[in-house]
């Protein structure tokens, strides 16, 4: 095994990762996604069926 496997990562700052919101735990992260969904507009069903 004379071959050197070279193993690299993106730095978290240019991953894309949003590290500004203070998230530490999964109840956090839960209540999060919870009041995006609430802030968001319902959504109005269209009608695409034929019938």
């Amino acid at each position: 095994m004379d071959q050197e496997t070279i193993t690299t990562e993106a730095p978290g700052i240019d991953s894309g990762a949003d590290t500004s919101t203070g998230i530490t735990t999964e109840a956090e992260l839960a209540n999060s996604f919870l009041e995006r969904v609430e802030e968001q507009p319902e959504e109005k069903p269209t009608e695409t069926e034929a019938t």
